[in-house]
């Protein structure tokens, strides 16, 4: 996601996951642009996460750090 354009904070949580060895995907819009398909006006960001206990675990490491907790 290096050659997109990111807001801060979506750029903070991703390292945030990838830190903390979260199993994810991005999906929607921001997924479509990344492959070089349309680009459309979205202000969120939607993720795809992996159903497991030890990722739960891992994301909830990554919440916790991203939110300062």
């Amino acid at each position: 996601m290096e050659n997109l354009p990111l807001q801060d904070d979506y750029a903070a949580f991703i390292k945030c996951l990838n830190k903390h060895k979260v199993e994810y995907l991005i999906i929607g819009a921001h997924a479509s642009m990344f492959h070089g398909h349309f680009a459309r006006s979205s202000k969120d960001m939607d993720f795809w996460v992996r159903q497991s206990s030890e990722n739960s675990k891992h994301i909830s490491d990554a919440v916790m750090e991203f939110s300062g907790s």
